[in-house]
């Protein structure tokens, strides 16, 4: 089984519009970690689509949270050497 990728041990703070579709990345190969930018392709991973339902978003690049796509504070603990690594 294919690990998602550490793609930032900060979690990635996103305007939205409330009703706004978003597809969550969950490889972490994604340029900024947080939303899907199709870099999963040729891997197992799918992103998991979501509807905004507040206008400021808090999204987990790390992905080790239980509550994607939004942080749980799972990144704590991690260091800048985890990044890059598998979740």
């Amino acid at each position: 089984m294919e690990k998602a990728i550490i793609a930032s041990i900060v979690p990635a703070k996103i305007q939205a519009q409330i009703g706004k579709k978003f597809l969550y990345c969950t490889c972490g190969k994604s340029k900024d970690g947080a939303l899907c930018d199709g870099s999963h392709r040729g891997t197992s991973f799918k992103p998991i689509p979501f509807v905004a339902q507040r206008e400021r978003l808090v999204l987990c690049t790390c992905k080790k949270t239980k509550e994607a796509p939004y942080c749980s504070g799972a990144h704590r603990g991690l260091s800048e050497e985890d990044i890059g690594k598998g979740a």
